[in-house]
């Protein structure tokens, strides 16, 4: 575990979405969440999963279907979540 730990904040939408994935995607997806509260933007465990589609932003692929979203901006110690669920609602 790091030194400090980050904060990792779900909108709105990732909430509803939650509701509506199947349940092996969503406890990939909290624990993927746990490990960012502990390691920063990119967690050890799915860093060969995680990309880097810009500066700030991340996602990783949960599964064949599913696909979460999340900035983190540098000196920051929020990773705020944008998206959870399927491949095709990914904004990348």
């Amino acid at each position: 575990m790091s030194s400090h730990e980050y904060s990792v904040v779900f909108s709105k939408k990732v909430r509803k979405c939650l509701l509506k994935i199947p349940l092996n995607i969503r406890d990939k997806f909290f624990i993927l969440a746990e490990q960012l509260a502990e390691q920063g933007p990119v967690a050890a465990t799915w860093s060969l999963i995680t990309v880097k589609l810009g500066p700030n932003e991340y996602h990783c692929h949960l599964g064949i279907h599913g696909v979460t979203c999340w900035t983190h901006e540098k000196g920051n110690n929020n990773n705020r979540g944008i998206l959870c669920g399927s491949r095709e609602n990914a904004p990348y």
